[in-house]
């Protein structure tokens, strides 16, 4: 009789603990879309990393390129790297690196990565968010992340990977929103805005005009000289489009993740709640990428 009392008794603690973790646990299609939001944002950080080289290797190129037509200078004005240095783009690149992890950390946790993957990927944010944002992330938020992470595995593994979402997303939306802020300014061509983009598109059209000048000239220049200019020419125009759609579609797939940032803890903690702000984002960065990968070739 007491043997059969006490297994009662256990069934109903662990049937209340079940009851527990059910409520507190995350549906499919709550996961299905917080795992969309954190892969899209993954691609987002890795897009801006690459996208940095890109423009800096462009940028250097169409300003050597404009050292070339112009004959007036000499070799004391040769700067071919004038603000694009790697210790320019350092920060650009740690932004991109934080926002990269994020989303990493945020589809690991939904996804069942290993724990010390997971890890990586918190110390990767932490690191390069707090590289970014200096005094506006401090050490409480670096080590809070660290410890929402730790210990996943275990016998409540989904339990515990859905607390550790509830708890990294909303205390780390204000930094997620920021670190857009902080790319957009670089990857768009907002009004106003003097940032790599920005600086691409202004160069492409001055070596446009300095190109047009040689190929006007008629015989004043030579066929070599001419050939060099019809070079820049072409130069300048592939990234003059190249800078005006992927800047574009840049600002609208950032707009974007700020708007799912701003709306991710709602997926987590209601049931009911509109999908699309996430499904919208998610298509942002596919055309984002397609866009990208256009001029890749």
């Amino acid at each position: 009789m007491m043997m059969r009392v006490k297994k009662t008794a256990r069934g109903l603690v662990l049937s209340l603990l079940v009851l527990q973790l059910t409520a507190c646990s995350l549906t499919s299609q709550q996961l299905k879309d917080t795992g969309s939001y954190g892969s899209s944002t993954r691609v987002l950080g890795e897009f801006s990393q690459t996208e940095f080289t890109t423009l800096r290797s462009e940028l250097t190129a169409m300003n050597q390129m404009l050292f070339t037509l112009d004959k007036k200078r000499r070799v004391q004005d040769a700067d071919f790297s004038r603000n694009v240095r790697a210790g320019d783009i350092q920060l650009r690149i740690a932004a991109a690196e934080a926002l990269a992890a994020y989303g990493e950390l945020i589809s690991g946790l939904v996804s069942k990565d290993r724990s010390d993957e997971l890890e990586d990927a918190a110390e990767s944010f932490a690191d390069n968010t707090a590289a970014v944002l200096g005094d506006d992330f401090d050490d409480d938020k670096e080590e809070a992340l660290a410890k929402a992470v730790e210990n996943l595995g275990g016998l409540w593994l989904s339990y515990r990977r859905s607390q550790a979402l509830k708890t990294i997303i909303p205390r780390y939306q204000p930094e997620v929103a920021r670190l857009a802020d902080y790319l957009a300014a670089d990857l768009t061509l907002a009004d106003g805005g003097q940032g790599l983009m920005k600086a691409c598109q202004q160069t492409a059209g001055r070596l446009k005009n300095a190109s047009y000048r040689v190929l006007n000239a008629g015989d004043e220049y030579s066929y070599a000289e001419r050939e060099v200019a019809v070079r820049a020419l072409v130069m300048a125009e592939e990234a003059l489009e190249r800078s005006q759609r992927i800047g574009a579609q840049a600002g609208k797939t950032l707009s974007a993740l700020k708007k799912a940032n701003s709306h991710i803890s709602q997926v987590l903690e209601e049931k009911e709640y509109a999908r699309d702000d996430i499904s919208g984002y998610a298509q942002d960065i596919r055309d984002l990428v397609k866009i990208y990968r256009a001029f890749a070739q």
